[in-house]
């Protein structure tokens, strides 16, 4: 037995946008196999392993959000492509632990929910990005305004 990553495919009936799908297959030498090669291939349409796990289900909007990201941005460029083929040959086995444990699947959704929103909504996820950095930039300018208002008028200095 034999585990293919097949790479992505373009499919020209997408029009502008280049469309890649990924897959897996899972190739059981077999005399007499169905593909012409003495080989039974069973395979999938590149799924996300541990998103899957998180979420319960490679239907789920949270899945397609990222199974969207890495066909239109990661597996259009060498680098991505090379992430995507270590993601591969990592994640089944970490998918399988995640899976298997409530607490892991809820904690793995956790880190992927900004993710996912970030690909989802990235104006959105920017501008709370630089908000953030405003904040951790400005926290020392801001505790004594802070001060003054919580404690109701009176600076108190240490």
């Amino acid at each position: 037995m034999r585990v293919e990553i097949v790479h992505a495919t373009f499919d020209p009936e997408e029009g502008n946008n280049v469309a890649f799908s990924p897959a897996i297959q899972v190739v059981i030498p077999f005399p007499g196999g169905g593909d012409g090669t003495g080989d039974v291939v069973f395979g999938t349409d590149g799924l996300c392993f541990i998103a899957t796990a998180a979420y319960g289900s490679w239907l789920d909007p949270h899945v397609a959000t990222l199974r969207q990201f890495r066909d239109r941005w990661l597996l259009t460029n060498a680098p991505g492509q090379s992430f995507v083929d270590w993601y591969y040959r990592v994640s089944p086995p970490l998918a399988d632990w995640i899976a298997a444990r409530d607490w892991a699947r809820a904690l793995v959704r956790g880190v992927l929910a900004p993710v996912v929103l970030a690909i989802a909504y990235p104006v959105a996820a920017g501008v709370m990005l630089l908000l953030l950095i405003a904040l951790l930039v400005f926290r020392r300018r801001l505790r004594p305004l802070l001060s003054f208002a919580i404690i109701g008028g009176s600076v108190r200095h240490p």
